[in-house]
């Protein structure tokens, strides 16, 4: 007697649970945590005051965290008092985080030493992370994050998402996803960096 095969019920019902999930981050994205719009080639800005988010941190003071380099050497938030501050939330592993890193590495050569880009990787062997960094000759601050609690600051639930932090220390937008460069220049001209 042949007895159906259960595979492909266990594929199918794999499928629609992924499906789901990826329905809900987007809809958490979009509804929850409402990361604000960047702003269009209209001057029309992103509205960083209003948000339906129980989260939204815009306009109030960037949560101070201190972390391992992972050259070794401890940093802090506050370090950078005074400069515009990109914070980046990434891994290895995320394709959409390898992705965006190129960009954010050719704005901090474009507008550094104004600008401060602090990448903070949560839970990853530093060797991996360390191997990836040079293979990529990235130059910005790699920030170690072993206990999750920076990412418990800033309300951190996918990656990559970027916070924008302007001179006064301000938290002025985050963005969830990967970036495109006219997103990533919007955002900066959000906290003061333009040519």
């Amino acid at each position: 007697m042949n007895r159906p095969s259960v595979l492909p019920l266990v594929m199918a019902a794999a499928g629609v649970l992924l499906a789901a999930v990826a329905i809900f981050g987007i809809l958490q994205n979009r509804f929850l945590w409402n990361a604000p719009p960047a702003a269009d080639r209209s001057g029309n800005q992103p509205d960083t005051e209003s948000s339906t988010s129980s989260y939204s941190q815009a306009g109030k003071a960037a949560p101070e965290f201190e972390l391992e380099l992972l050259e070794g050497s401890r940093v802090s938030l506050s370090d950078f008092a005074g400069h515009p501050v990109l914070i980046n939330y990434w891994a290895t592993w995320c394709p959409p985080c390898r992705e965006e890193l190129p960009l954010i590495q050719e704005r901090l050569d474009r507008y550094s030493p104004d600008l401060v880009v602090l990448t903070i990787n949560a839970g990853e062997d530093p060797e991996t992370i360390r191997n990836f960094i040079r293979q990529k000759a990235f130059s910005f601050h790699v920030l170690l994050d072993p206990d999750w609690k920076a990412e418990a600051l800033y309300g951190i639930y996918a990656y990559p998402t970027t916070v924008f932090i302007d001179r006064e220390g301000l938290i002025q937008a985050r963005y969830v996803g990967g970036m495109s460069a006219e997103i990533l220049d919007d955002y900066l001209e959000l906290i003061g960096v333009n040519e």
